[in-house]
């Protein structure tokens, strides 16, 4: 909550991150996390954000992707002037007309009260908009092949 209350009036300020590196430095805090691919074109994409900020969002996505989807596969490219981090999780999905709500702040699909099994509902909210501050955006969908695919999209520096 307090992430939450506090994360507009940081005084962070915008810089190039090298997002390869960034997305790697997250993943290697999840032993459930693979890359779909490693090569060089993936390398050197390099956006302009707050850092600590985007590195909270891709580890509250990458969190997400392991908590409920028990393993994360990421996917890194380059499309037109786009940077595009996907992460596929292997878990049930989120039913269709629930897409949109699990970005409001205080929303759980996991109903419990267990810190264990779920969070405050936030985590998608404060990653939407650390997205959205760096002129990029957060989206879900059902991948055909099961478990849930976010897309963090984010605008390549010129």
């Amino acid at each position: 909550v307090i992430d939450f209350a506090t994360f507009e009036v940081t005084e962070e300020k915008s810089e190039r991150i090298d997002f390869w590196s960034l997305v790697e430095s997250v993943a290697d805090g999840f032993e459930e996390v693979s890359f779909d691919n490693d090569d060089a074109r993936s390398r050197g994409l390099i956006c302009i954000a707050r850092p600590v900020a985007l590195r909270r969002c891709v580890t509250n996505l990458v969190q997400n992707a392991v908590t409920y989807g028990k393993k994360a596969h990421l996917n890194l490219r380059q499309s037109d002037r786009t940077i595009a981090l996907a992460i596929r999780d292997e878990g049930p999905g989120i039913p269709q007309a629930e897409l949109d709500a699990v970005f409001g702040s205080f929303v759980r699909l996991e109903q419990s009260r267990n810190r264990q099994t779920g969070g405050l509902g936030l985590g998608l909210t404060i990653a939407r908009n650390i997205a959205r501050s760096a002129g990029g955006e957060v989206s879900l969908s059902n991948h055909p092949d099961g478990g849930l695919l976010t897309e963090l999209r984010l605008p390549l520096a010129i």
